[in-house]
Formats: structure tokens, C-alpha cells, sequence
């Protein structure tokens, strides 16, 4: 009669011990996933753009020229760089509207056109004088033109460059920097 008894009690405890093990490796296993998918999430996750986080969102930007004005509106980002002094550099100026395209075009979920000039400031006179130009469009976008504005070292943009990103070069760009570098 007692062996009766105990093979249930047995089956019972296994079955318990089997549930209770199966309950804690899922739920573990729940925890690692969720965790996980927070972890890829949150790398992936793009920054919705708005007159409230804007400042702070391009205060994380590491730019060699500093940022003088910038509008938020209807999903455009307007933002003007002030070139200062006679260290300008073309490289830098191109690395700086490369980080601030892939800011708004990767980083952010609702900049649909990124509109950027680049201005020469004549503190004598009080003066703004523009340099350059860039009318980005998220349809347009491209990585790989990306890629090569951001590693271009020649002061003169190619024709495929300055047509992606609509650049405009003023006359007192090419004048300071292009001419100079082809020695004219």
C-alpha cells in the first residue's frame, strides 16, 4: 500500500520540480531577451526632433566650426556655421556638414531636409558674408557620398559631391580656397 503512495508523490514532486525548472530557465531566458533586444533597440533608436531638445541634441555634435543660428521648422533643420579666422580648412568644413547630414539623416527619425550654409563673419564691418551651401533631402540621401565628403582631403569638391548634396560654391569660396590650393 505504501508503494501505492509514494510513486504518485514521486510523479507529483517531478512534475512540480519540472514546471517550477522550466518556469524559472523561461523566465531567465524572457530576462536575457528582453534585455538584449532593449540593449539593440536603444542603439538603433532614432531622436524625434523638436524645439525642445534641439539645442541639447546638437550640443552633442563635435564640430570644427562653431554653429551661429539654427531653425527648427515643419520638419526642416536650417543651421548656419560661422567660419572664423584664417585657420579655416576645407576638409574640416566638409567633415562638419557630413557629421551634421549624418545627424539629422541617420540620428533622427523626422528631419526631412537639412538646409546648411556655411558663412565667413567680417567682425570689422559686422559683416556675414556666405561661402557655401548644402540643400540635403532625406530622399536623396546617400551613404556612400556621405562617406566620401566626410573623407575628402582636396579643397575642391568633385561635380558628383557638389550635385548630391545641392552645394553651392560662392565666388568668395572658390577665390579663398580653391584658387589657392590650384595656385592661381
Amino acid at each position: 500500500m505504501k508503494k501505492r503512495r509514494v510513486l504518485p508523490l514521486v510523479l507529483v514532486m517531478s512534475l512540480g520540480a519540472v514546471v517550477l525548472l522550466s518556469t524559472f530557465v523561461t523566465g531567465q531566458s524572457a530576462k536575457w531577451i528582453a534585455e538584449e533586444s532593449k540593449e539593440v533597440l536603444s542603439a538603433n533608436e532614432q531622436l524625434t526632433l523638436t524645439d525642445k531638445n534641439l539645442v541639447d541634441a546638437l550640443h552633442d555634435l563635435s564640430l570644427h566650426t562653431p554653429i551661429s543660428k539654427v531653425k527648427w521648422s515643419e520638419n526642416v533643420l536650417t543651421l548656419d556655421l560661422k567660419a572664423t579666422g584664417n585657420s579655416i580648412i576645407p576638409s574640416d568644413i566638409y567633415i562638419d556638414i557630413a557629421s551634421i547630414a549624418s545627424f539629422s539623416m541617420e540620428r533622427t527619425n523626422n528631419v526631412n531636409q537639412l538646409m546648411l550654409r556655411v558663412l565667413a563673419e567680417d567682425e570689422w564691418a559686422g559683416k556675414r558674408h556666405l561661402l557655401l551651401s548644402a540643400d540635403i533631402k532625406r530622399t536623396e540621401w546617400n551613404r556612400e557620398a556621405l562617406m566620401k565628403l566626410r573623407e575628402w582631403k582636396n579643397w575642391a569638391l568633385p561635380d558628383e559631391l557638389i550635385q548630391r548634396f545641392h552645394m553651392t560654391e560662392t565666388n568668395l569660396w572658390r577665390e579663398q580656397f580653391i584658387s589657392s590650393e590650384n595656385g592661381y
